[in-house]
């Protein structure tokens, strides 16, 4: 079940990558031509202004930002939509494989143990270990400091 779990975890994120990806080239793409509109702006000032269209050249400068925000919105929902999707799936999953280890082991602590691991009570220890050694490190710290 574990492995249906972790392809399920890598799985979704390669799937929804396509919907971000095409979002972002399209807000590329308008500040490719929002940069190419300054540069043309900065270029020809003189030749706007002696011409009078800077009413156009303005109009025209509108509509670029105008879809280049709604391109960055609907990027943004995208984005929200795929990380809402992805957390509230890996929070199933994880509630899943929760709920399975318990009806299997019970809610005995040496199930507890056997499902944290060896390896993650020994980094428990180390994290512990290391707080007392920032809190020892900021001790002397404040004591230098009034001094």
């Amino acid at each position: 079940m574990a492995v249906v779990v972790a392809v399920i975890a890598l799985a979704l994120p390669l799937a929804l990558q396509s919907r971000l990806t095409e979002r972002d080239l399209r807000i590329r793409n308008h500040n490719g031509a929002l940069s190419r509109f300054y540069l043309d702006a900065m270029l020809g000032l003189a030749p706007i202004r002696a011409h009078g269209a800077e009413r156009a050249a303005r109009r025209e400068h509108e509509s670029l930002v105008v879809e280049w925000m709604r391109a960055s919105y609907d990027y943004l929902r995208a984005v929200v939509a795929v990380e809402t999707t992805q957390s509230l799936i890996g929070f199933g999953l994880a509630a899943w494989l929760l709920f399975d280890h318990l009806s299997i082991w019970g809610s005995k602590p040496e199930a507890t143990l056997r499902l944290l691991g060896r390896r993650a009570r020994g980094n428990l220890r180390l994290s512990v270990c290391c707080l007392g050694g920032i809190g020892r490190l900021r001790g002397a710290w404040l004591l230098t400091a009034s001094s």
